[in-house]
């Protein structure tokens, strides 16, 4: 957290939490959740999932090398656990991204931002349109990757 600059939440450690139930132990499950702060200088502006128009550009803002899906849901319909997980490959990339993101937010290059989860890049587009109400066109212009 100190090398991207942002505080957590510090809170109860729910991986240790047990009970007993009529002599039964049930014990939490072994998840762990971390909240995080970044300052925020203008609260209005912000962004919604929704494609605002039919003539958008979308940029796909990826964080990984690799396409690790280890404890997906695309894993469990294989009923596979997977051998990687998702996970950060540097904070500087995650830094530099975030600060970009917000810059062009504040800019109004961005105008709307959605998560590409398991459902992949068209499920995405597809929740998109569908919640601004509108359809899309899609066509590959090119791919463009920093060179680290």
């Amino acid at each position: 957290m100190k090398m991207i600059g942002v505080g957590i939440d510090g809170g109860k450690d729910s991986m240790s939490m047990k009970v007993n139930s009529d002599d039964v132990v049930i014990k939490s499950p072994k998840s762990f959740v971390i909240s995080g702060y970044a300052p925020c200088p203008n609260i209005t502006k912000t962004i919604t999932p929704d494609l605002k128009s039919e003539s958008s550009d979308l940029f796909f803002i990826d964080l990984s090398d690799n396409y690790r899906i280890g404890g997906s849901a695309l894993s469990q319909v294989f009923n596979q656990i997977g051998d990687d997980i998702p996970d950060l490959e540097s904070s500087e990339i995650l830094k530099h991204t975030f600060k970009s993101v917000q810059y062009m937010i504040d800019n109004n290059i961005i105008l709307s931002g959605h998560d590409r989860s398991d459902g992949g890049s068209i499920t995405c587009v597809i929740e998109m349109c569908i919640s601004g109400d509108i359809g899309c066109d899609l066509k590959w212009v090119q791919e463009y990757r920093e060179t680290r």
